[in-house]
């Protein structure tokens, strides 16, 4: 595991990190994490679909660019 995300350019804290089997779903920011897959939690799509209309307005309005409504969208 430590080798397959220094190839990633990550580190992992060995001393505070226990990798353990997991028999039922956790919460993940963002998904549930189940045995076999994971799912995205069905409240991200729906809070990010006004907040994404609303930034396409203000960038079609003129009072952002095209560039902070990319970076915005690139976010969500």
């Amino acid at each position: 595991m430590v080798e397959r995300l220094a190839q990633l350019r990550l580190t992992i804290h060995e001393h505070a990190a226990q990798v353990q089997a997991t028999p039922c779903d956790i919460a993940w920011p963002g998904f549930v994490v189940c045995p076999g897959h994971r799912l995205r939690k069905a409240r991200k799509p729906r809070s990010t679909a006004p907040n994404l209309c609303e930034r396409m307005d203000n960038h079609l309005d003129g009072r952002i660019s095209f560039g902070e409504f990319d970076a915005s969208a690139k976010g969500w």
